[in-house]
């Protein structure tokens, strides 16, 4: 059941995860009474910033019982936070505890749970730079695990936020997180590896980075208004064997691990060209042997 007024909130960890939650909670009217963090700087700027009186390190200064309490802390300390804050009287009979681990279960929080609390895994597909904008979570996904009461407040907060919500089994998180981690982390590493690729040719990471991320935000912008098949161009999509031949070239003059990382995503490229109909069974069985070679 959705209570009749919005919970009062606390936050233990005020990292960019839960600093951008609990900003974005705070514009959308929910009021927190306490934020908690091993940095008391962390925890006293963001008490500033969403007008919050009381904040500390670990559970100095806490409020008193969370109606809604958010952990947002690395995923090999949720349970203990969870327990240690079972003990502090934090939580208690009545308190909605979420976690944000996009890889952990509810059932992190176990102690909690025994406790009388009801408890969730909200995990946001987002990433949160520094200083993160005010609507960073305007449009994106929360998956969502734990008990009904939970996962129903859940739901109306991601609405609040101007997001969705979808509930999924404890082994669906896993996968799900590991395809965010290979879409949004490893973009980061690709990127990287561009520059580097860039930088054997003595060209500098500034000037790479501003050739780059054009290129990088238009082709998110094509994956979002096209989906991935429709947003595949270059030259395994072209069938263009000599340009793939060039590039393989100056690979060989680089670490071996640019080498096979191009001609793994290559082969995927491949795959993809081939679904779409853009390549033959001919000209895929050359670019194969190309990229065996």
């Amino acid at each position: 059941m959705i209570p009749s007024r919005k919970p009062l909130c606390q936050l233990i960890g005020a990292g960019r995860a839960g600093r951008a939650l609990a900003l974005a909670m705070s514009r959308a009217s929910y009021q927190f009474t306490w934020i908690g963090s091993r940095r008391a700087g962390n925890a006293e700027k963001l008490a500033e910033l969403i007008g919050c009186q009381d904040y500390g390190v670990g559970f100095e200064g806490f409020s008193g019982i969370a109606e809604f309490l958010i952990i947002a802390v690395p995923d090999n300390q949720i349970a203990s936070i969870a327990s240690g804050a079972v003990a502090a009287g934090i939580i208690g009979k009545g308190t909605t505890v979420a976690h944000l681990s996009g890889a952990l279960g509810s059932d992190v929080l176990a102690d909690a749970q025994k406790a009388g609390a009801s408890v969730m895994a909200f995990h946001p597909s987002q990433t949160f730079a520094r200083e993160s904008d005010p609507k960073v979570f305007s449009g994106i996904c929360f998956d969502m695990e734990g008990d009904e009461n939970a996962c129903v407040f859940g739901e109306q907060l991601a609405r609040d936020l101007g997001a969705v919500s979808v509930r999924f089994t404890p082994a669906q998180r896993v996968v799900i997180h590991l395809a965010e981690s290979v879409a949004s982390n490893y973009m980061v590493a690709l990127v990287r590896t561009a520059e580097v690729i860039m930088g054997s040719a003595d060209i500098p990471d500034t000037t790479a980075h501003k050739i780059l991320s054009p290129l990088v935000l238009q082709t998110a912008r094509n994956i979002a208004e096209s989906g991935t098949l429709n947003a595949l161009t270059g030259p395994i999509a072209r069938g263009d064997s000599s340009v793939i031949k060039r590039h393989l070239s100056v690979l060989d003059t680089m670490s071996g691990e640019y080498s096979v990382f191009y001609k793994t995503l290559a082969r995927i490229a491949l795959r993809m060209s081939v679904e779409r109909g853009d390549i033959s069974g001919s000209k895929a069985a050359e670019l194969e042997s190309i990229l065996a070679g």
